[in-house]
């Protein structure tokens, strides 16, 4: 975005953290800028804005488009407030010229701060001692192991034999004697492990789903897009046709015959400026061989009369509206 009042500085960014000179909403309200171009110190003044976010915790809202004059009021009894204030104000000042001019000059001035938050008030290095890690459960944790599911595999009649099985062991009583009324995969503690008597499970049988209703569905849906395809397609076929747009296709291995609905000669070609160069009697039945929109090249098969000039030519062109054409 350009302000030719303004600079020819193409103008983006948002209205926190982009400098006068930079950012959109400040076109026309500048007035006449000395800088035709960015200089470091744009950036600088952007730094500026995100150390303050960084140290405050908060973005300087409050001094979207001007510098910053003040902190929050929770820091402005620290000790290195005010040196910080004095450092962030010059580096957001509106004339760029004002501002430090490199990332260098910044941390120089920044020197004081730095030190005064490294050593603490009262310069040694205070460090808190860290409490520690107490073991808790987190939040949205539960320790119980989801109900598992149970799903219909039965068929015919037939139910599998599926047993759901308990994520924990049962429970053993304390005055309960050796493995008396217990399985032997759960062994009375102290006693050794007998393997062999641990018997393995029948394998579950699980039966898949038939599919029969979802491919019904499909064909179903195949067979009615199909049909209304093809309806589509019939029905923009007829309508070219019949509009004269797509020409009639025909079978070119079909033989088609006509008769004379009266006496007319034959042309060499499908006009009328040219000289007959035979005669065609009414009800003569004629082999059509060529056609040139309406008129037709045809072969005589048989004159309808005797002719008086039997030497006249058997081929030619005659117009469609003296053709009684056999649409079979």
């Amino acid at each position: 975005r350009f302000s030719m009042a303004d600079t020819p500085i193409t103008r983006v960014g948002t209205n926190i953290y982009a400098p006068p000179e930079h950012a959109p909403v400040m076109i026309g309200n500048t007035g006449p800028l000395d800088v035709v171009r960015l200089t470091p110190a744009a950036d600088i003044y952007s730094l500026a804005k995100s150390i303050y976010t960084i140290l405050m915790g908060e973005a300087p809202r409050a001094f979207a488009n001007r510098p910053i004059t003040s902190i929050p009021i929770d820091y402005r009894d620290e000790v290195w407030a005010d040196d910080l204030l004095r450092v962030l104000q010059r580096a957001t000042e509106d004339d760029a010229g004002a501002r430090p001019q490199s990332v260098e000059e910044l941390w120089n001035d920044l020197a004081v701060v730095r030190e005064m938050i490294e050593l603490g008030e009262g310069g040694e290095v205070e460090r808190v001692q860290q409490a520690e890690p107490q073991p808790h459960v987190s939040r949205g944790y539960t320790p119980l192991i989801p109900e598992q599911p149970n799903f219909d595999a039965s068929i015919d009649g037939f139910e599998p034999n599926v047993q759901r099985a308990s994520p924990f062991p049962p429970a053993m009583p304390a005055d309960r004697p050796s493995n008396v009324g217990f399985p032997p995969s759960f062994p009375i503690q102290g006693e050794p492990f007998n393997k062999a008597a641990v018997k393995t499970p029948p394998a579950t049988v699980l039966v898949p789903l038939k599919k029969k209703r979802t491919f019904a569905r499909r064909v179903a849906a195949f067979t009615i897009f199909l049909t209304i395809f093809t309806g589509i397609l019939y029905g923009t076929h007829s309508y070219m046709r019949s509009t004269g747009i797509l020409p009639e296709i025909r079978n070119p291995f079909k033989v088609r015959t006509a008769v004379a609905n009266t006496d007319i000669y034959l042309r060499p070609q499908a006009n009328t400026d040219n000289d007959p160069i035979g005669l065609v009697t009414k009800n003569s039945k004629l082999k059509i061989v060529n056609s040139q929109n309406n008129w037709y090249q045809v072969d005589v098969v048989e004159q309808g009369r005797a002719r008086a000039n039997s030497a006249s030519q058997s081929r030619g062109w005659l117009n469609g509206k003296y053709l009684d054409i056999d649409e079979n």
